[in-house]
């Protein structure tokens, strides 16, 4: 919370921009914070935009190996973490409505319980 209340670490007040770059759609993401901070718009060079992708890396489980138990337990153990991730969504100053229903409709398909852009209290589960 303190990163989002625009407070920096020495006290003084002031709104910060934050930017977000979803794995998803980092080229998109990216040309646009581009465009927004006065540069040309440019896709990442090749060479880095995709650097961490998981689908280049064997991992032993993924979404489509665990079962869907496993899936909900895993929503309900990380969920303090996405309602921080939703409040980094709502402050991005470079996602609109449209981006922010399309994250949020991603993340419903993981975790359906997550149903609103709003944090929710983890503790009623």
């Amino acid at each position: 919370d303190h990163l989002l209340s625009g407070r920096d670490a020495g006290g003084e007040g002031g709104k910060k921009e934050i930017f977000v770059l979803r794995v998803e759609h980092l080229d998109e993401d990216w040309s646009e914070v581009d465009r927004i901070v006065g540069g040309t718009g440019d896709a990442l060079p090749a060479s880095r935009s995709h650097a961490n992708e998981a689908a280049e890396k064997p991992l032993p489980v993924s979404n489509r190996t665990i079962s869907a138990g496993g899936m909900a337990n895993l929503c309900r153990a990380l969920c303090g973490e996405i309602q921080v991730y939703k409040k980094i969504l709502s402050a991005a100053a470079n996602l609109d409505e449209r981006k922010l229903e399309e994250t949020m409709g991603e993340l419903r398909e993981t975790c359906p319980e997550e149903t609103s852009l709003e944090p929710r209290d983890c503790d009623r589960l």
